[in-house]
């Protein structure tokens, strides 16, 4: 019970959003402490500045979460970060926007583990979180954790 204490915080946080779907993620039991802590310090900021967060959650799909991904914040860079990305698909036939062009796509949802950022990889992801047609530039949107 004690390893399921922080997993189901995390399920509290997640399924407290504030109106609409939430977005629902089934971790899996051996996820790590270290990683649910770093989800659940995300939470807040992707409730405050995320609308997509609760208005499209019950339309992703989750799929998995890996930890420990290098990543390199730019191209001529010898910086690496280290990444918690969640993985999420959007159906063919899910109700968003079209012009996000989401459908059908991967959605990478990634937290520095240092707890300082959230990375939106590539437009479409930041399109259904941020819930507004923006365009990276064909990079990665990035957003500081409070």
């Amino acid at each position: 019970m004690r390893k399921l204490f922080p997993l189901l915080i995390l399920l509290v946080f997640v399924a407290a959003g504030c109106g609409g779907s939430e977005v629902k993620l089934e971790l899996p039991k051996d996820t790590s402490k270290a990683t649910i802590d770093l989800i659940n310090h995300a939470i807040p900021t992707l409730k405050a500045q995320c609308p997509g967060w609760n208005k499209y959650g019950d339309v992703l799909q989750f799929e998995r979460i890996y930890t420990g991904s290098p990543y390199y914040p730019t191209s001529d860079s010898d910086e690496v970060i280290y990444v918690t990305w969640i993985q999420f698909k959007v159906p063919n036939d899910a109700d968003v926007p079209a012009q996000y062009r989401a459908h059908g796509n991967i959605l990478h949802l990634g937290f520095t583990e240092n707890g300082k950022a959230i990375i939106f990889k590539k437009a479409q992801t930041a399109r259904i979180f941020l819930d507004e047609n923006i365009d990276s530039g064909g990079r990665d949107y990035v957003i500081p954790i409070s």
